[in-house]
């Protein structure tokens, strides 16, 4: 009883940072010059589908947009929780 509380918890506390660090508007490529033809029609990366992702498989939405230094912070983080309970 005692766990499923803190993994309950703990579960929704994960999945509200998800839902709120996904809340963002990408950002858009700006415009240099129109030689740089692969920035401008370069697409940003969908905040929605790296929601999916990272509900998936945590961490695979940082490697969609190409943080890969975030995935060990992550499961880092899912072992000290685990640790402590």
């Amino acid at each position: 009883m005692f766990l499923k509380k803190y993994l309950k918890f703990g579960f929704i506390f994960l999945l509200s940072i998800v839902i709120i660090g996904s809340s963002h508007k990408p950002l858009q490529a700006k415009k240099k010059s129109a030689n740089k033809k692969s920035i401008l029609t370069k697409e940003p990366h969908s905040a929605h589908k790296a929601t999916i992702y990272s509900l998936a498989l945590p961490g695979l939405g940082q490697a969609y947009n190409k943080k890969y230094w975030k995935i060990p912070i992550i499961y880092a983080g899912f072992g000290v929780m685990t640790y402590f309970i």
